[in-house]
């Protein structure tokens, strides 16, 4: 059936198998596929997530306080790709809020590749770059992955082993370390090249596409890991705006569509193994400008409630389940306007500044090559790290704690010395001899009493401090 060009095809074939239990909703396409409504709605989305609480500023002092529990930490502590993953579902999800239809877009870098591509046009992301002060440097700085980069690290067939370091030719160290992931941070500049990077929002659009290429290489080869069963902020026990985020287990997250992510490219987005939850919104609305196409068990159980809607077309195949008791839209918009009830923008927010909840200094430079060489060369040969920074996580801390620093050079002796608010000695712990690379202290259970305290590691004659916070 065709009106206008605009066809919905149904076609109901109920089978039984097994799924992905999903609990949110998504089209991810590239923001060059994204309707104008979509655009004005992710603007002001950006700008309303920094009303009260300010999630954006949270978000990035955070991942500027904890670098080291989020980046670098091949092989054990790798939780890179899931982190990022987890954080762009906690902004879609607020962003939902404000307009159920709104999804993250994606930033194709290897297609989009000039200072004058419409995604700095001042309508869309350019603005942000005078209003939120982000001092961005458009290609002032090295390049931006091409194709055959985002191939060579797809070539990658391993993902990472107990052996790999961040040199390693795996996929996961490859693809952190090097230009697919590093270009886009240096290449824009600014804010972008620094731990508070995710008070960019064109962070949110280069790691979505980041994420696509990960759930790719997932689809290919089906062997994504991790050593580690937590993850900063998503550990069961950080609170945000009054509310502590759920406990997230990395494996958990190995395939997009367990968070109810699917990419669009090329005017076609496929959904399979989904099973609607309405675990965030009473009725799962996948909005899309070009065909959505769902099969393959896409399921929508008894009691609960979707609805697909396209610009154009609507598609379901053999494996798409609408099961009785359920309730199934599929919609045409005729409009081409995803009707957002986003509020007008007030000038004093387009110009809030930004506060780093952490008290800490940020990290400049967090995605310069050199800040890849775990083993030192081109230091100065003091033990200490490059930007004299201690990374705690997580801080405030209510039971475990971890101190990381990094040491460029060999043998040098390690010392934990702990402060309280009086500034008497608490806690000493020796490290005894420590070798180059990324190392840390962890700190048990009951050693700390709720209270604020001064945490200094010396290395060697260098000593770095950071306040540590401690909420029981």
């Amino acid at each position: 059936m065709k009106i206008l060009n605009k066809k919905i095809v149904v076609l109901l074939i109920i089978i039984a198998s097994t799924i992905q239990v999903t609990s949110a909703q998504s089209i991810r396409k590239n923001f060059t596929e994204m309707t104008q409504s979509e655009k004005d709605a992710l603007v002001a989305a950006f700008y309303q997530l920094r009303e009260g609480p300010d999630l954006i500023s949270d978000l990035a002092s955070y991942h500027n306080a904890f670098m080291a529990g989020i980046h670098k930490n091949l092989p054990q502590n790798d939780v890179f790709l899931a982190w990022h993953r987890k954080q762009m579902q906690e902004v879609e999800l607020a962003m939902q809020t404000l307009n159920p239809r709104l999804s993250l877009p994606y930033w194709d870098e290897t297609k989009n590749r000039t200072t004058t591509d419409p995604i700095w046009d001042e309508s869309f992301m350019g603005q942000f770059n005078t209003a939120w002060n982000l001092n961005r440097n458009l290609g002032a700085q090295v390049s931006l992955p091409s194709s055959s980069h985002v191939s060579q690290v797809l070539a990658l067939t391993n993902y990472y082993a107990s052996t790999s370091t961040l040199t390693s030719m795996d996929f996961s160290p490859r693809l952190e370390t090097q230009i697919v992931h590093t270009g886009a941070h240096l290449w824009v500049g600014g804010v972008m090249k620094a731990g508070n990077s995710p008070f960019d929002p064109i962070f949110y659009l280069h790691h979505c596409y980041m994420d696509k290429i990960w759930q790719r290489w997932q689809t290919m080869y089906g062997t994504s890991s991790f050593t580690k069963t937590s993850m900063p902020r998503y550990d069961g026990v950080f609170s945000f705006d009054g509310k502590v985020l759920p406990a997230v287990n990395p494996n958990s997250l190995v395939d997009s569509r367990s968070l109810g992510v699917f990419y669009a490219e090329n005017q076609l987005a496929l959904l399979d193994q989904y099973q609607v939850s309405n675990t965030y919104r009473p009725v799962e609305v996948f909005y899309y400008q070009y065909k959505i196409q769902a099969e393959n068990n896409f399921i929508v159980p008894a009691g609960k409630s979707a609805q697909l809607e396209s610009v154009t077309e609507v598609v379901l195949k053999p494996g798409f389940e609408a099961r009785n008791g359920s309730t199934f839209t599929a919609k045409i918009d005729q409009d081409n306007n995803m009707n957002t009830n986003a509020r007008s923008i007030p000038v004093a927010l387009k110009s809030k500044p930004f506060k780093n909840v952490y008290g800490i200094d940020v990290i400049p430079d967090a995605f310069s090559e050199q800040m890849h060489d775990h083993h030192g060369s081109g230091h100065d040969g003091h033990g200490s790290d490059e930007h004299g920074q201690l990374h705690i996580f997580p801080n405030p801390a209510h039971g475990q704690v971890t101190i990381a620093y990094t040491v460029h050079e060999h043998d040098v002796e390690v010392r934990l010395t702990i402060f309280n608010h009086e500034g008497r000695i608490i806690y000493t712990k020796e490290a005894g001899k420590v070798g180059m690379g990324a190392q840390q202290f962890t700190l048990e259970g009951e050693l700390l009493s709720s209270g604020t305290y001064v945490c200094m590691v010396t290395i060697g004659q260098n000593s770095l401090s950071q306040k540590l916070v401690v909420v029981r």
